[in-house]
């Protein structure tokens, strides 16, 4: 196997994970233990944001954000064709139909040109997607997103 990214884990990460299980509160009730909490507050503060969630997975991340976008039933989401299945599942969760568009050869992310040649009637959101440690060419999206009122949501997991 071929790996595309190696996780760069180090003591710091490994003494945390085990204080967390030696202490045997990993949830508390139907929230988070505290530790999660600490992350999340930490975290809110690190991007500037009033709030941070954490999730179990990017999969759950992305189903919230496309239901907190306000995707539903009948409505379209411009996405990348190159990406992990959990974008169009979440898509298709939320009732709506994925419009897949293809990428920037040299990036691999989403090309702002076919994004702009996908928007329709029925579009309501535009993923994209982050890969390699290359972010997609937010500027254009961004620009896309207002000039139809979409919602741009950058998947950057």
């Amino acid at each position: 196997m071929i790996p595309i990214n190696a996780p760069q884990i180090g003591e710091e990460e490994i003494d945390a994970v085990v204080k967390v299980l030696k202490s045997g509160v990993l949830t508390h009730g139907l929230g988070a233990g505290p530790m999660v909490k600490k992350f999340e507050e930490s975290f809110a503060k690190f991007v500037g944001a009033r709030h941070a969630i954490a999730v179990n997975s990017g999969t759950a991340a992305l189903h919230m954000a496309v239901l907190a976008a306000g995707v539903k039933r009948g409505d379209e989401v411009i996405l990348p064709s190159f990406t992990f299945v959990a974008t169009a599942e979440t898509v298709v969760l939320a009732g709506a139909k994925p419009v897949f568009v293809d990428i920037d050869p040299e990036t691999y992310t989403v090309s702002p040109e076919e994004v702009e040649k996908a928007v329709s009637g029925k579009t309501k959101a535009i993923i994209t997607v982050d890969l390699y440690g290359a972010p997609a060419d937010m500027k254009p999206l961004r620009e896309i997103a207002d000039k139809h009122g979409l919602r741009l949501i950058e998947d950057a997991a």
